[in-house]
């Protein structure tokens, strides 16, 4: 039957797959409120959505700034709410909806990180995904976790980023897919700093054997990595640093 061949199939997983993300999409835009009552029931989760409204993101650097900063900008294309909420409650709302929407499509994005490592096929890359998701989506606990407003997943996106890159860097003998990946460990660190606890495994791709040169590309990718995060924290960095003192 040629109806069942791998390209309809895949269309047909494409879009099983987009029913389930606008289902979620829906569900969330319908449980948004304001940040006061959010910080009723989580003080993390309002801090977040009030570190959104500003521009800074980031309501300290030890909690990072990149999440916030993300979902600012992702508020600017967020649905309007109620005409009845004032401009500083339609703002929250928004700044709600983008933060739980980062980590939604986190979710996804994870999902398809690990389907890729099982199959280079676009259908079982495509199942993969929505079969993990689905997975994920149907425990109470993960779900909750996923539709909570905090950094972690969007953290362990980067993460499993960061270590995908590395793994094609060593898989495919190619530098570049290194170096992005020092790129993303700064945006990782520009999340959540906790993130530092990974960087000492850098040394194992360079180092053993001790040669001036490993030496060197070493410290290129500590480097590369700094740069990449004192960029994505500006200015909170120095604002935390002129505190301090």
């Amino acid at each position: 039957m040629k109806f069942f061949n791998a390209g309809n199939i895949t269309i047909l997983i494409a879009i099983l797959l987009i029913a389930q993300m606008s289902y979620m999409v829906s569900a969330i835009h319908e449980n948004q409120d304001n940040q006061g009552i959010i910080y009723s029931i989580d003080a993390d989760a309002g801090t977040n959505i009030r570190s959104t409204l500003s521009v800074k993101g980031g309501s300290s650097l030890n909690h990072g700034v990149l999440y916030q900063r993300v979902a600012h900008y992702l508020a600017w294309l967020s649905p309007v709410f109620s005409s009845s909420d004032t401009e500083d409650e339609k703002a929250e709302k928004r700044a709600h909806f983008s933060l739980v929407l980062i980590s939604l499509f986190s979710m996804y994005l994870i999902s398809f990180l690990l389907a890729s490592l099982v199959s280079n096929e676009n259908l079982y890359k495509i199942l993969g995904t929505l079969l993990i998701s689905a997975a994920i989506l149907s425990e109470n606990t993960w779900c909750n976790y996923v539709l909570r407003v905090h950094p972690d997943l969007f953290l362990a996106l980067l993460s499993a980023l960061f270590l995908f890159l590395i793994y094609r860097s060593r898989l495919k003998t190619n530098s570049k897919f290194l170096y992005f990946a020092c790129l993303v460990a700064g945006a990782c660190l520009s999340t959540k700093p906790i993130f530092f606890l990974f960087l000492p495994g850098l040394i194992f791709i360079e180092i053993p054997p001790v040669t001036s040169k490993g030496i060197k590309n070493l410290m290129k990718l500590y480097l590369l990595i700094a740069v990449s995060y004192f960029i994505l924290v500006f200015p909170m960095f120095f604002t935390t640093i002129k505190s301090l003192v």
